[in-house]
């Protein structure tokens, strides 16, 4: 399992790359309708490098097969209260950061939202006053379901929270009920089918949850989902 951390922190980061790069290429299109002279040759050349380098990591991707015994249940205990202490002791540390970047937000200053990882309701209230088309919180690590219903009254375009790991089925149920066009998930690991059931209802356009290892029912076929190759085919299933 650990040896998977370093290929499934790259893969991700390949596929937030080319999510960007396809909304680039889809605002050159509209531009290049109409515009002269945009460096379309330069960033195509762009495109087709990164999509080489991508394509050659996946061909060298091998995991190897070897024999392990589970460790003793102590020792799976032992890490998990490692673990905490050690969240814990990270989120006392960026505490500070946290409530100086907080007073700036409830002043009118937004500039260094993207910074925040953790959240308060004050904190939330005092965001969605921001008049920008899209809104990156991805170093948050958890959303409760006070701060989703809140954040779902924010009236932008683009909702990013690629650092959530976990959805609750009360934080899903308020991100559905958000008005806006894209919402990114990529760090979503697991969606339980409560959950699913949840965000599913979502009418936006677009949803990216490329990191998902599971899905249940989706009812809502009408929004565009990001998915890994796996699940989308799962999901291609259900319909047939």
């Amino acid at each position: 399992m650990t040896k998977l951390d370093t290929p499934l922190t790259q893969l991700r980061a390949m596929a937030e790359e080319l999510l960007f790069l396809e909304r680039r290429t889809a605002t050159y299109e509209i531009l290049n309708a109409g515009i002269s002279g945009l460096a379309v040759a330069d960033f195509s050349q762009k495109v087709v490098n990164a999509i080489g380098s991508h394509l050659q990591y996946n061909a060298q991707l091998s995991i190897d097969r070897v024999e392990a015994s589970p460790p003793p249940l102590s020792a799976v205990w032992d890490k998990i209260v490692s673990d905490l202490n050690q969240k814990t002791n990270l989120l006392a540390q960026r505490a500070p950061l946290n409530r100086a970047i907080s007073a700036e937000i409830c002043k009118g200053n937004f500039e260094r939202k993207y910074l925040l990882t953790a959240i308060s309701e004050e904190t939330a209230r005092c965001l969605i006053q921001w008049s920008g088309r899209d809104l990156y919180l991805n170093a948050i690590t958890d959303l409760t379901p006070a701060v989703a219903r809140i954040l779902s009254q924010w009236r932008g375009e683009w909702l990013s929270l690629n650092g959530i790991r976990e959805l609750s089925v009360e934080s899903a149920k308020y991100l559905a009920q958000w008005p806006g066009k894209r919402l990114s998930l990529n760090g979503l690991r697991t969606l339980s089918p409560e959950a699913t059931t949840q965000l599913s209802k979502w009418q936006g356009a677009q949803l990216e949850m490329v990191g998902l290892q599971s899905i249940g029912s989706w009812e809502n076929y009408g929004t565009r989902l990001f998915l890994s190759e796996r699940l989308r085919r799962q999901l291609e299933a259900q319909l047939e």
